[in-house]
């Protein structure tokens, strides 16, 4: 299962922490709501299972009233790349709320 989110395939989404690698990478928050998934947030991980995990117990998002939380990643060691996608995610995920995008 794979979801695009810019130009780049993310694995997920996923809606069970044991779903995910504990290895290095890039995760999106998303919001499933109405059959759609909205973005929420998107962070650089070490170990993205348990950043997750951690993350779940502290952020605000943890607690999504009127949606599901699912998490989206994309695994890499390579920080450039790292970079490189977290930048075109962004730029991708704006430029559609601000109407720019597709």
């Amino acid at each position: 299962m794979s979801l695009s989110l810019g130009d780049i395939e993310f694995d997920g989404p996923f809606s069970k922490l044991s779903d995910l690698d504990d290895a290095p990478g890039i995760y999106a928050v998303l919001n499933y709501e109405d059959m759609q998934f909205k973005f929420v947030e998107l962070r650089k991980a070490k170990l993205v299972q348990t950043e997750v995990a951690k993350a779940l117990s502290t952020k605000s998002w943890s607690s999504s009233p009127n949606g599901k939380l699912r998490i989206a990643v994309c695994y890499s060691t390579d920080a450039t790349e790292m970079s490189i996608i977290m930048h075109q995610v962004l730029n991708a995920e704006f430029a559609c709320e601000s109407g720019q995008g597709n």
